[in-house]
């Protein structure tokens, strides 16, 4: 049959006879194919039992839409919102959206993005480019605005992240990068 596909035949008679041959070849593929998925999503759907909840603002939630998340080391769930952030400890939700922590600082809101350094401080940025620092053990936030005016010219925050070693990276409107 190869040959007949390799000769100088009509072109038409060429395609035909070849594509009859393709086809078979494309339906044992396509059935192998489909088999094997099939196999796949069985074993996969049989080992895992997803369980979604919902939460909003009548269970905590500062706000419901959640702009950034974060797991600590300890295992809590943090959530930026418009509002605030909030710890979720699978149970329940605790808010830091408010001045009733005795801060010197008012909490951050629009949060954007957090990060977690090597001491287990939240790095807050915000959407208006803006950085806190959160001692988790003290509940407490600190604006470190002012804090970096001596560092840079432009001290709005574009980015943040933190390196392998759980430093803080921040990298400023005029283009400088801090090490924190």
């Amino acid at each position: 049959m190869s040959n007949l596909c390799n000769q100088k035949n009509d072109y038409r008679d060429l395609f035909y006879l070849c594509s009859d041959i393709e086809k078979h070849i494309m339906k044992k593929l396509l059935l192998f194919i489909l088999i094997f998925l099939l196999g796949f999503e069985y074993s996969y759907s049989n080992q895992t039992d997803l369980i979604i909840e919902n939460y909003s603002i009548d269970q905590g939630v500062p706000n419901n839409i959640v702009n950034y998340s974060l797991k600590d080391k300890d295992g809590f769930l943090w959530f930026g919102t418009w509002y605030g952030i909030c710890r979720f400890d699978g149970l329940r939700f605790k808010t830091y959206n408010s001045a009733e922590y005795g801060n010197a600082t008012l909490p951050p809101r629009k949060i954007q993005k957090m990060v977690e350094d090597k001491n287990g401080f939240l790095w807050i940025k915000t959407i208006d480019r803006k950085l806190y620092i959160f001692d988790k053990k003290k509940e407490k936030f600190n604006a470190v605005y002012d804090d970096m005016m001596n560092f840079s010219k432009n001290i709005q925050i574009i980015k943040i992240q933190t390196d392998i070693n759980g430093n803080v990276l921040l990298f400023t409107k005029d283009k400088t990068l801090l090490l924190a």
